[in-house]
């Protein structure tokens, strides 16, 4: 059961509940970032079938804008150990776009993407949430 504060009146409701696409229920974050998972390399394979010969200028925003995931991130859990599933889906996305080898540092792809971290991208979609 989850209880909800509005304007100091608690509100009892089922064990999970959806709103606006999110489920809201207590150790739902390992389903949520599996989805998140799923859906990124999804996306990836899909956009680069039809952008695969495209220049890098080209490939980084469309990547940024149809495969990143971050709908809802603003209510993830980025202290659990969840989260970090979700950075290492994101790195293996970027090294398959740029065709980066195994062997560069992922603290580089910032520099070689001309982005922010994906951390630091999660962090900025969270602190813009009202």
């Amino acid at each position: 059961m989850i209880l909800f504060n509005f304007d100091d009146v608690v509100l009892k409701t089922e064990s999970k509940v959806t709103h606006v696409g999110h489920i809201i229920a207590p150790n739902v974050y390992n389903n949520i970032i599996s989805d998140v998972c799923y859906t990124l390399i999804h996306n990836v394979n899909y956009v680069l079938s039809g952008i695969m010969h495209c220049s890098y200028n080209i490939k980084y925003p469309v990547f940024n804008l149809y495969c990143t995931p971050f709908y809802g991130c603003p209510l993830w859990d980025i202290n659990g150990h969840y989260i970090s599933s979700c950075y290492v889906t994101w790195r293996k996305s970027v090294r398959k776009l740029f065709d980066i080898s195994w062997t560069i540092h992922c603290n580089l792809f910032p520099a070689i993407a001309e982005c922010r971290s994906i951390e630091c991208q999660e962090l900025c979609h969270i602190s813009q949430f009202t």
